[in-house]
This record gives C-alpha cells, sequence and structure tokens, in this order.
C-alpha cells in the first residue's frame, strides 16, 4: 500500500470544479475591460472578447481598431497572459452613403504585426 502524499482538505460546503477558475478570469479581464472609451467597446463571452470600434473612413478605423489591439496586448502581457492571434477574427460592417464609397479595399487589422 502506498502512502497518500497528497494534503487532504475537508470542506462541508459543495463547490464546483473550476469555480475558482472563473473568479481568477473575472479578475483578470475587468483590466482588460478598463481598455473601453468613446472610440473602443469591449465585451466579455466566459472566456472571449468582442471589441466594437468605429471609423468614418477606412483609414480611421484601421487607426482606432490597431490602437484599441495593441492596448488589449500591452494589458495582456502586464498581466502575464497570451493572445491566441491566429483565433482572432474581424468584421466589418458598413453602410455605403449615397455617392460615397468608403472602403476601396478592406480594412487591414493587425495584432503584434500579425494580421487578422
Amino acid at each position: 500500500m502506498k502512502p497518500d502524499l497528497a494534503p487532504t482538505l475537508k470542506t462541508s460546503a459543495p463547490h464546483k470544479k473550476g469555480a475558482v477558475v472563473e473568479y481568477l478570469w473575472n479578475i483578470y479581464v475587468n483590466r482588460v475591460l478598463e481598455i473601453n472609451s468613446e472610440k473602443v467597446f469591449l465585451q466579455a463571452f466566459a472566456d472571449d472578447l468582442g471589441l466594437v470600434t468605429a471609423g468614418s473612413v477606412r483609414k480611421e478605423l484601421e487607426i482606432n481598431t490597431s490602437e484599441a489591439l495593441e492596448l488589449i496586448l500591452l494589458t495582456l502581457v502586464e498581466l502575464k497572459l497570451e493572445l491566441s492571434v491566429g483565433k482572432c477574427q474581424g468584421l466589418v460592417r458598413h453602410q455605403k452613403r449615397k455617392g460615397q464609397n468608403i472602403f476601396n479595399r478592406k480594412p487591414i487589422f493587425k495584432i503584434n504585426g500579425q494580421s487578422i
């Protein structure tokens, strides 16, 4: 018979497996959500983040989005977290006004030099 070397902790209250991880995630994600501003809206969904930015022309949209992505990346680095750029996706919606073409080409968004 092998001795049990792992310490045992008995509790009387039931606990959900992984609950501590959820609390830690909330603490971390709150730091990232502080980036919200007039130009940037971040929303957390479970362990994902949604980013909404705007621009009246393509270049402005690219700049606003790139600045927001850079802030997110820097905050995650401070928290010793990594961003999986390969899993990041971008969605662009534009409304064409009469006689105006907003995008001559698709906007380019980059995180740490990698296009998404």
